[in-house]
């Protein structure tokens, strides 16, 4: 972490996740530096468990990334999406002829019919993790599970390899990797968005990196599309005008 020189005249924190996160500070920090030169953002990089602990520890003033619904509860959040997780099942198991053709809309499926089947899971340190075991849990599920990681590439490459099925968000499910992919009944989500502690008002230039990450969301690829919330819906209302962007153009 750089020291605070004469340079600047303010910073604040941002923690991200090592890929979703990381990708989605870099698309907006160009803008915010032209506009504010003179504030520094220190970036902090972890998992959302770790990051959520950070901001509570006022470690950290935002943090992007995905949440659960209880984390709406404990956290403001500035939702800009919605985004699924999908069943990945490789292409010899049983069940896979049941998935619809690659350019047609994913298959639902019950999880519970997967029951016997070992998994690859998220680690403990994600959201992704809690909202995949809380749905099992729902249905009464106990999952044997083979393999665990934080890193979506080594789910990935794990489930890619026939260790066992799992799930991923869109950007993985890819065609022609030795598996399908199926949506759950109801579908399993989690929402992506900007992250702060309740009863706490933002600093201006904070919003506006915010109001920034909503703007980046916007033209990301994702089929679920935008779900601005309320609080960002604020966000864009504060600066559109001044910036020339709204989420209608």
């Amino acid at each position: 972490m750089l020291s605070l020189s004469s340079q600047y005249t303010d910073r604040f924190t941002v923690g991200v996740t090592p890929h979703r996160g990381s990708t989605v500070f870099s698309k907006a920090f160009a803008q915010f530096y032209r506009r504010y030169p003179n504030i520094y953002i220190d970036i902090k990089e972890g998992y959302l468990v770790s990051l959520l602990q950070a901001l509570d520890n006022h470690e950290t003033d935002l943090v992007l990334g995905s949440v659960t619904k209880e984390d709406m509860i404990t956290y403001n959040v500035m939702q800009n999406s919605i985004d699924e997780l999908y069943l990945c099942v490789p292409d010899f198991h049983p069940l896979a002829s049941l998935a619809s053709p690659p350019t047609a809309p994913k298959a639902q499926i019950n999880v519970e019919r997967f029951q016997d089947t070992p998994f690859v899971m998220w680690g403990p340190d994600t959201t992704n993790r809690k909202v995949v075991l809380g749905r099992l849990s729902e249905v009464g599920m106990k999952p044997t599970i083979v393999y665990e990681s934080n890193n979506v590439l080594l789910i990935d490459q794990m489930i890619q390899g026939g260790v066992g099925v799992g799930f991923l968000p869109d950007a993985y499910c890819r065609p022609n990797q030795h598996r399908v992919y199926f949506s759950l009944n109801p579908p399993l989500t989690c929402a992506i968005g900007t992250i702060y502690r309740k009863n706490e008002r933002l600093t201006r230039p904070q919003r506006y990196f915010a109001y920034l990450i909503a703007k980046a969301q916007m033209f990301s690829v994702n089929p679920w599309g935008v779900d601005f919330n309320e609080l960002t819906m604020e966000l864009v209302k504060e600066f559109e005008e001044e910036d020339g962007w709204t989420p209608d153009n």
